[in-house]
């Protein structure tokens, strides 16, 4: 088994998101940099037992926190920088209350940096209107359906997205 320098087992019973993060970038980050590139992230763990979403946040599009009670979507960011911009980084997790009903839609840049024919990009904002109307449904499969109809709108049938998820 092949394993990256700096690799090192954690105990499944004490795992949360920070240590996943903190073990894949001290594994990563040196080889990234040699590479001169970078990886962006969201390490998420929802705990239904305490209605409780906790993540670590590495310079990849907000998480959205679509609040059922008020329909509202919330951007949640953290301050992380992508693994592999420095091997001395320290990463913080957060963690945000949620009820029932509530929706978490997390997506890669392709999504809000997909392109209309004439240069616009589809952006953050729209991509909040668009949770926001269709999150009512309170069908996640929906939400989905829903953002990927309109990127192809959108973009008028051309490409869609360098890497859409």
């Amino acid at each position: 088994m092949c394993r990256p320098s700096g690799w090192r087992p954690v105990s499944r019973a004490s795992l949360s998101c920070l240590d996943c993060v903190s073990s894949v970038h001290e594994g990563v980050a040196r080889r990234l940099a040699e590479f001169e590139s970078f990886v962006t992230l969201d390490y998420a763990r929802i705990d239904a037992l305490r209605g409780r979403l906790d993540f670590v946040d590495c310079g990849h599009p907000p998480i959205l926190h679509y609040h059922r009670k008020s329909r509202r979507c919330e951007p949640l960011r953290g301050k992380n920088i992508p693994l592999g911009f420095s091997d001395k980084e320290t990463y913080e997790q957060m963690s945000v209350p949620y009820e029932d009903g509530d929706m978490f839609v997390f997506c890669s840049d392709g999504v809000t940096e997909t392109r209309s024919r004439d240069g616009d990009l589809f952006g953050q904002d729209r991509l909040i209107a668009l949770a926001e109307s269709a999150g009512a449904s309170g069908d996640p499969e929906e939400v989905a359906k829903a953002i990927r109809a309109a990127l192809t709108e959108f973009a008028e049938g051309d490409r869609v997205g360098d890497d859409l998820t």
